[in-house]
């Protein structure tokens, strides 16, 4: 039976039984989990004693299935069957078991009373001289190793984290990609025993912290490449602004010259007037082609209209004599060609 050969020298770790999804029990633990797209569920279960058992049920008639366990039973329905039922329970002896390389129970009880420090003289006896430091040594690499594994994994958890931020592209698929196959180098390490086992850790640890250092910096470039998109975006919108500025400003320096210009037209009695002078200086200014700030005319047209108070103040508004003269020349001499021309007709 596959169970009986896949767990043989292997020891549940019960932390990381939990971590996998087992579920704590008063006869262990247990293990859930849907196969043939829904149609079966398979359950494991793991006793006290490190016994491991698995059940299959037809959801449809809630009956047990068993021909995955026999060796002639063929057919296409049946090979999905054996084949996920295996690939879980490898995975699962892979990521839950620890290796027992100590056979007997009393090397196994000499290594769980060093590891709690109460070895007594009598298990030692019992034993019948067993190599005790070297049995201790050896406890001690284990653990140390699993420790190193489990920690792996759980950095390895971290960056699976880490990749959620970072955006999608190219770089991020074969991070992914990196992330699926450090997952299953974990369990294949978990496998491993000895020198193999440790040389194989150290390698996994560095392939850990190179694929977390790959995420930071491209987590940092994108984030760098955001932060000058966003400037940029800033930048445009500024210049438009000082563009929109700048356009509005010429427009009131316009609006200002053909003000001043009325002004001049409809008041000629301040032609030759120091009045008359500073307004021909503010208007030859506006006029010379420069483009003035917005602050600039708006000190402009300060100085037009306290130009103006002083003007009315002074008594100089409105057309000289001469302009008014004119005037009324020009519309007695239009009012007389009228009465010509009508008399003719007459």
């Amino acid at each position: 039976m596959l169970t009986k050969v896949l767990f043989k020298d292997r020891r549940p770790n019960a932390s990381r039984l939990i971590d996998y999804g087992f579920e704590k029990d008063e006869n262990g633990y247990v293990y859930r989990t849907a196969i043939a797209k829904g149609q079966m569920q398979l359950t494991v279960k793991i006793n006290e004693a490190a016994d491991v058992e698995t059940e299959i049920i037809d959801n449809e008639s809630g009956e047990e299935y068993v021909l995955h366990l026999v060796d002639a039973a063929e057919g296409g329905f049946v090979g999905v069957i054996k084949e996920e039922y295996e690939n879980i329970l490898r995975k699962i002896e892979a990521s839950c078991f620890d290796k027992d390389i100590f056979k007997s129970e009393q090397a196994r009880q000499i290594i769980d009373e060093y590891k709690k420090g109460v070895l007594s003289a009598a298990t030692v006896e019992k034993a019948g001289g067993l190599d005790t430091s070297k049995m201790k040594q050896d406890a001690a690499t284990i653990e140390n190793l699993t420790k190193r594994i489990d920690s792996a994994q759980k950095k390895l958890r971290t960056t699976s984290n880490g990749l959620k931020s970072v955006d999608s592209g190219a770089e991020l698929d074969a991070l992914i990609a990196k992330q699926r196959e450090l997952g299953s180098e974990i369990e294949r390490v978990r496998t491993l025993e000895g020198s193999e086992q440790a040389e194989a850790v150290s390698h996994l640890e560095e392939e850990i912290a190179a694929h977390s250092r790959k995420i930071v910096a491209l987590k940092t470039e994108q984030n760098t490449q955001a932060a000058a998109n966003k400037e940029s975006k800033i930048a445009a919108v500024e210049t438009i602004k000082s563009a929109n500025d700048v356009t509005s400003a010429y427009a009131k320096q316009l609006n200002l010259i053909q003000e001043i210009h009325r002004y001049q037209k409809a008041n000629t009695r301040i032609n030759g007037t120091l009045q008359g002078n500073l307004l021909n200086n503010m208007l030859g200014e506006l006029q010379s082609g420069k483009q003035f700030s917005a602050e600039e005319i708006s000190a402009y047209s300060v100085q037009f209209k306290e130009l103006k108070t002083n003007i009315n103040n002074a008594g100089l508004a409105g057309k000289s004599f001469t302009d008014v003269v004119s005037s009324g020349i020009k519309k007695f001499s239009s009012w007389f060609g009228i009465s010509q021309l009508v008399m003719r007709g007459v």
